[in-house]
């Protein structure tokens, strides 16, 4: 065989090999963070954003969840609920790659996607109630976040003060909050355009960032 035959195959086998390493998260380690689903359904009231924040804390300290070996330590100040309230919307860091997950079941979850320059996502059409994602049909709290496109959230809250259980501090049906349906596959996953009462019992998305 030629010298030059020979530098081909090398350079085609590394190259296949450098495919294989990016499509394995496992090969990702650290620099990776984690989209996971409650493990149970709450009303709307958290005591505020940060207190959701802590609830998402509990959640993903507190139960299994598909890659949770891999993440590290999980201090508080890598959790958020990926929520909206009146003024701010929390969203995952941009130009990062994330995991789905399910609080509770570590079969669920193993999918992927990667934010853009804005920490908007998830730039594909994929349903997260698929086992692949959170494995659940229900919804979750979302908040009155903009809706941005089919394929990406938007970053930015509407400013709709009653959409977001008070800036989720109420937990009564007078008051209301938006949510997210995980069986669409455009932005209904993030906002249906309906408000439930904020005693209704919806999942929360939390977003754990990596280290």
């Amino acid at each position: 065989m030629s010298r030059l035959a020979v530098l081909i195959i090398t350079l085609l086998s590394m190259a296949h090999e450098s495919r294989a390493q990016f499509a394995s998260p496992g090969n990702w380690s650290s620099k990776r963070g984690y989209f996971i689903q409650s493990s149970a359904g709450t009303t709307g009231n958290f005591g505020g954003l940060n207190g959701a924040n802590s609830y998402c804390h509990t959640q993903v300290t507190g139960q299994v969840w598909k890659g949770k070996s891999e993440a590290g330590t999980l201090t508080p100040a890598r959790v958020r609920a990926f929520l909206c309230d009146s003024s701010t919307c929390q969203n995952p860091l941009p130009n990062t790659i994330y995991i789905f997950a399910s609080a509770g079941d570590s079969t669920k979850g193993g999918a992927l996607f990667k934010t853009d320059g804005s920490g908007s996502g998830p730039q594909d059409a994929a349903v997260w109630s698929a086992a692949t994602h959170f494995g659940y049909a229900g919804g979750h709290w979302t908040g009155p976040r903009n809706v941005g496109t089919a394929t990406h959230w938007g970053t930015t809250s509407t400013g709709a003060a009653n959409n977001s259980c008070l800036g989720w501090a109420s937990g009564t049906g007078g008051d209301r909050g938006f949510q997210g349906d995980p069986t669409m596959s455009n932005s209904a996953r993030w906002v249906t355009g309906a408000n439930a009462g904020c005693n209704t019992s919806y999942y929360v998305i939390c977003i754990v960032d990596p280290i």
